[in-house]
């Protein structure tokens, strides 16, 4: 394995994983996609990343945002590591961005991933409930993949402290 590992291998990973997964890459409104700071080309997005950079006070800048290429809202926000050991630190960031978007009322899916393409790629997903961030579980194990467009929030619910796909 290579010394020095590449972010944008990850984000390349990525997109590989969300074209699998049946989400259009192409920019709004081709697509759903957002990257990095193209979120301020549309004023409600750019309404509630202003201000919540991780480490201050600056604006946020996500590293892909997928949201309805139509009403703009968002749904999933995703964090990429270069390291598969650093798959917690992409969740985490990715939860700190979808908390970002709840004040607005959005239900949100935060999903890490880390690793490159010739090792393992790590994916962790989360959903907020009641307040807290918790793991989404299909079949009664946390699941290791981007969800498709089809799993829109509502689609999930609640069984005691887990999510499961309906």
């Amino acid at each position: 394995m290579t010394k020095h590992l590449s972010e944008v291998r990850t984000e390349d990973t990525i997109l590989d994983l969300l074209r699998i997964q049946g989400w259009r890459t192409d920019k709004v409104p081709k697509g759903s996609l957002v990257r990095q700071n193209e979120y301020k080309n549309f004023p409600a997005l750019a309404k509630m990343f202003k201000g919540k950079s991780k480490t201050g006070s600056g604006d946020a800048y996500p590293d892909f945002l997928l949201i309805n290429p139509v009403s703009h809202i968002p749904l999933l926000v995703i964090e990429a590591k270069a390291k598969l050991e650093d798959i917690d630190k992409a969740l985490e960031e990715a939860i700190w961005y979808a908390s970002a978007c709840h004040p607005a009322g959005h239900t949100m899916i935060a999903v890490g991933v880390a690793g490159q393409e010739h090792s393992t790629i790590g994916v962790k997903v989360a959903k907020r409930v009641d307040g807290a961030w918790k793991d989404i579980v299909y079949n009664g194990h946390r699941i290791s993949w981007i969800p498709t467009p089809q799993d829109r929030p509502s689609r999930w619910r609640i069984d005691g402290e887990y999510l499961w796909s309906i």
